[in-house]
């Protein structure tokens, strides 16, 4: 025999085997080689996101007095330049539009906010662990109804009570572009 003849029974043998293997597996397990799933096409996610890895790079993150261990980021609808919508002359009076609290070794991240002009103003609060206790206990964060509210309905008066009490706090800036996971520029931590 030739060696191309050899070849082609040795690869038309594997063929016959793998489909009688393949047969045989279908009917033992009941499954079938054509699927009924359907396929759904990637939506990309459009965010917001402060990157807790360089916010707390210069401080770090643990759980003892004096260290940072979670933070909460206020989100305010903002113009190109910077300046919050609805703010007064004073500096005050922006109503948040969302309201997350995070701990010190994750990312917050904001998905979907809604806002003409797309830029975005935000305010970090950063507690250690015997403060953000005593924070808890205040405004009841454990309650999932008031994590709920402060993320869909928050008030002027909830940023104002997180930031009275904050121990490091600094600013944000951010443009959400549609399916794009946009970073948060901000400012560094005292």
């Amino acid at each position: 025999m030739r060696p191309r003849q050899i070849a082609l029974e040795l690869v038309g043998c594997a063929l016959l085997a793998g489909g009688a293997a393949l047969v045989a597996c279908t009917s033992i397990t009941g499954s079938s080689v054509t699927s009924n799933a359907t396929v759904t096409t990637y939506v990309p996610l459009t965010s917001i996101e402060v990157d807790a890895s360089s916010l707390f790079e210069r401080l770090g993150c643990g759980a003892s007095a004096g260290v940072p261990y979670k933070y909460v980021v206020s989100v305010y609808a903002a113009y190109s330049n910077g300046e919050l919508q609805g703010a007064t002359a004073d500096g005050g009076g922006a109503r948040p539009l969302t309201i997350g609290v995070s701990d010190c070794f994750t990312d917050a991240v904001f998905q979907n906010l809604s806002n003409p002009t797309n830029y975005y103003g935000m305010t970090v609060d950063v507690y250690d662990l015997p403060t953000y206790e005593s924070l808890r206990a205040t405004l009841d964060l454990d309650d999932p109804s008031v994590a709920g509210v402060l993320a869909t309905q928050p008030t002027t008066g909830d940023a104002q009570v997180l930031d009275s009490k904050a121990q490091w706090s600094t600013t944000c800036f951010a443009l959400q572009q549609p399916n794009v996971q946009a970073l948060a520029a901000c400012n560094p931590l005292p």
